[in-house]
C-alpha cells in the first residue's frame, strides 16, 4: 500500500499580470503551491497458490493488482501544474485531467520441474 499526503495545486491567474508577455502570474497575495489537492492512495496485492507433486515438480497459479481498489490518483510531479486545472478563476479548479493508471489485474502460471 502506498499512501502520501495531499499533492500541492500551484494557482495561476492565467492572464499576464506584470507585462512580461508570458501567462504564468499568480494573483496578488497567493503564494506557490497555495492549492491542495486530493491524497493519493495506491493498493497493490499479490496471491500465489503452489501446487506439489512428486518431489520435482510445482505448479503456481498467480493473480496480481496494481491499485486494486481502483483509486483516482493524479500524475504529479512538484507542483502538479500539468496534471489538474490550475486557473484559479476557473470554475472546475483542482480538477485531474491527468491520472495514474487505474486498476490493473494479471494472471499467471508457472512450472516448475
Amino acid at each position: 500500500m502506498r499512501e502520501s499526503p495531499k499533492y500541492p495545486i500551484d494557482p495561476r491567474a492565467g492572464v499576464d499580470l506584470n507585462s512580461d508577455l508570458t501567462l504564468n502570474d499568480r494573483n496578488i497575495g497567493t503564494s506557490k503551491n497555495a492549492g491542495v489537492g486530493r491524497d493519493y492512495l495506491q493498493f497493490d496485492a499479490r496471491l500465489l497458490r503452489r501446487f506439489r507433486w512428486r518431489d520435482t515438480h510445482s505448479l503456481e497459479l498467480i493473480a496480481e493488482s496494481d491499485n486494486l481498489f481502483n483509486t483516482l490518483n493524479a500524475n504529479c510531479t512538484a507542483a502538479c501544474t500539468g496534471a489538474v486545472v490550475n486557473l484559479q478563476t476557473a470554475a472546475d479548479f483542482g480538477r485531474v485531467t491527468t491520472a495514474r493508471t487505474g486498476r490493473r489485474v494479471q494472471f499467471g502460471l508457472r512450472y516448475s520441474f
